[in-house]
């Protein structure tokens, strides 16, 4: 089992597939999957099965159903959400001594509101897949069990909103930014981060996160 108290150690060498950055990996906890989600347009309708560019899907998902991209107005909601959820298996990175660096806040959420239109996500085992990124921040989910899991994307989202809340700095302009690891009971963890230096999202590479990381 994964231990949540030491630095995670890195296992092999990583299949990294087209679906997922093929840079800044090899300090995950497991090798790279390709990203895998079911999508349901409606509460009653089927769901269907997503595969390959999780950003260009989302995206023109987003826009099927209508909604608009993250507003700095969304975030008192956001929070108050995450207010009674438990805090002991949060681990900043401060903490446990990994090289991962601290993205935006505003990035954070942009990613977590995105994810969420997704119903879920599937990882296989002894596995990471990027479930998310936005700008420079990264939304990952690496399983510890021995047996694929599918956990609703709302829930990662959530978890990955919660790691910024935990694990939150500033900077002398009172802009926030995190990063951290979070493990659920079910034996998978979400990691928050910032995209590696020699990769860039695809989503959100324009925009200038800092301006709503407050």
């Amino acid at each position: 089992m994964f231990s949540k108290k030491l630095i995670l150690s890195i296992l092999g060498c990583l299949s990294v597939v087209a679906a997922v950055p093929a840079a800044d990996t090899n300090d995950l906890p497991y090798p790279v999957a390709p990203f895998r989600a079911s999508y349901q347009e409606t509460p009653d309708s089927e769901p269907i099965m997503l595969e390959g560019d999780v950003h260009d899907k989302v995206q023109k998902l987003r826009a099927r159903a209508g909604l608009s991209e993250f507003s700095p107005a969304a975030l008192p909601e956001i929070r108050s959400e995450l207010v009674e959820r438990t805090q002991q298996n949060t681990f900043c990175c401060k903490d446990i001594g990994q090289p991962w660096n601290y993205a935006w806040a505003g990035c954070t959420h942009s990613a977590a509101i995105n994810l969420s239109v997704l119903k879920d996500v599937y990882v296989e085992p002894r596995s990471c897949v990027l479930a998310h990124c936005y700008g420079e921040a990264d939304i990952w989910v690496c399983n510890d069990n021995d047996h694929q899991i599918h956990p609703e994307a709302g829930y990662i989202a959530k978890m990955a909103v919660s790691i910024e809340l935990t694990c939150v700095q500033t900077n002398d302009s009172h802009k926030r930014f995190s990063c951290g690891q979070q493990f659920d009971s079910q034996n998978y963890n979400v990691i928050l981060r910032r995209t590696g230096v020699q990769n860039t999202c695809p989503t959100g590479k324009d925009k200038d996160c800092s301006a709503w990381s407050y």
